[in-house]
């Protein structure tokens, strides 16, 4: 009986939360704690649940165009090439980007040859033959090693330290607000930037990744 009265104060007293910021977080998140409004302190909880990156949008970035020989998932988080070595594959994300700064982290599942994946951002809402890494719509690297902006080859960081590896993952960040957009490499945690030319590259962006090898596989991880 004393259950069933706890049951019946709990159900008509609605939970009350808490706001927590984690400090100490190399990726700084505002968390919510639930409190248990009959029995429990605050402090005596250990539920956490986290809500927003204070840095970027976390909205869910899912592969939604495909141009070539690859598949997806039914949920749009796993690509895989299936075609011929040297049989290009331009692949599109889902979300449109055009203000503030937004994180797609990618797991390089598979992949036959270092740098041969292409991690980048084009301008939305081009015909096909205007899609590619080395669009002058584009901007993005192969890898970590070969940057192309625009149509024009920017630059190599030949280092044999930062050639992928399957298992490596990737955060792609697009900081519309400052026209540019990152590359954040987990493994030997190091950060690339390349500005883009709006004149060059309207908004809305949206990302673009580019398979070259048969079975090369990348899946985007959640957010």
């Amino acid at each position: 009986m004393e259950q069933l009265k706890e049951l019946q104060l709990e159900m008509a007293s609605p939970s009350s939360f808490k706001l927590c910021e984690d400090k100490y977080s190399v990726i700084p998140l505002i968390t919510i704690k639930q409190i248990n409004s009959i029995n429990k302190k605050p402090e005596e909880s250990n539920e956490f649940f986290p809500v927003k990156n204070l840095t970027a949008s976390s909205s869910q970035d899912r592969f939604w165009r495909v141009l070539g020989t690859a598949e997806l998932d039914k949920e749009g988080f796993l690509a895989k090439h299936i075609g011929g070595n040297w049989d290009f594959v331009c692949i599109l994300g889902q979300q449109l980007y055009s203000q503030g700064q937004h994180v797609v982290r990618f797991k390089i599942e598979q992949i036959q040859y270092p740098d041969s994946i292409y991690f980048g951002c084009i301008s939305s809402q081009l015909t096909d033959d205007l899609i590619g890494s080395r669009s002058p719509f584009a901007v993005g690297w192969f890898g970590t090693k070969d940057l192309y902006q625009h149509g024009v080859y920017s630059g190599d960081c030949n280092s044999q330290d930062r050639k992928l590896k399957s298992n490596d993952i990737l955060c792609l960040i697009f900081d519309c607000d400052n026209r540019q957009i990152k590359l954040f490499h987990e493994r030997i945690n190091k950060t690339y930037e390349a500005p883009v030319n709006i004149d060059k590259s309207p908004f809305p962006w949206q990302f673009l990744m580019v398979f070259y090898y048969n079975n090369d596989c990348v899946r985007i991880l959640s957010n």
